[in-house]
């Protein structure tokens, strides 16, 4: 990140910070420099990130989640400036140059104030959200078979997940309709062209299943010797 002919002196690593007006508002920065010849001042924010998640970036665009980060670091940097720096599967490297953007940053001020005051000094959780599958799977792993007493917060939630799945279905059978009248136009082929788009419709190698009973029967005790017990997972239903 260190351009040639910047002193990497000017470069502090590992540097955490304090809002000056907020004491909550804090950012642990991979990197601050101040005062370089051609960009000022400017923050440095280093992530190592896995091909797994390497279509969430882009040529030009960082996940959200990284960019509200970016935006909050400079803040409490107080600095124009931060170049996001992401190492890819370990071997491929890409630059971001990441300018604040007042607005979003007033907006999400408001959001992290709002979260600090209503969440962490009241000492209450935040409403759950389409993110919080993973905490609440770890939260509660198993349940204890009980049930709980009649509560009308079932009946309103079930009845929004029942439109929902109504919903759903229509989108999914629109899609399918749509994808079934590209795979009639391709027919035998592989790939039909629009204009603008492409669809393709390729061959897979059949799949390979274990039958368990044929290999338990052929070979007792083999399979129980090969098998490890997972997490224990928790299915919801609605009824």
């Amino acid at each position: 990140m260190i351009r040639e002919g910047m002193d990497p002196d000017l470069c502090k690593r590992n540097v955490e910070l304090v809002h000056e007006s907020y004491d909550w508002m804090r950012a642990n920065l991979d990197g601050l420099v101040t005062d370089s010849t051609e960009y000022g001042s400017f923050i440095v924010e280093a992530k190592n990130v896995s091909e797994y998640v390497k279509g969430q970036w882009g040529d030009d665009y960082i996940p959200e989640h990284i960019y509200a980060q970016c935006q909050h670091n400079m803040v409490v940097a107080k600095v124009p400036l931060c170049f996001c720096v992401a190492l890819f599967g370990g071997h491929e490297l890409k630059i971001y140059r990441l300018v604040r953007d007042d607005a979003f940053c007033d907006n999400l001020f408001s959001a992290e104030q709002d979260f600090w005051l209503n969440c962490v000094v009241a000492n209450k959780a935040p409403p759950v959200d389409a993110m919080d599958g993973d905490r609440l799977q770890q939260q509660f792993p198993e349940s204890n078979g009980e049930q709980l007493p009649p509560n009308e917060k079932i009946d309103q939630h079930v009845m929004q997940i029942m439109d929902f799945n109504d919903r759903i279905k229509e989108l999914k059978d629109e899609k399918e309709a749509h994808v079934n009248a590209c795979k009639e136009i391709i027919g035998e082929n592989e790939v039909a062209a629009g204009f603008t788009h492409t669809a393709k419709w390729k061959s897979s190698k059949p799949p390979l299943r274990l039958n368990k009973k044929l290999l338990e029967a052929d070979h007792p005790g083999l399979l129980a010797k090969y098998s490890s017990e997972g997490k224990p997972q928790r299915r919801f239903t609605i009824g």
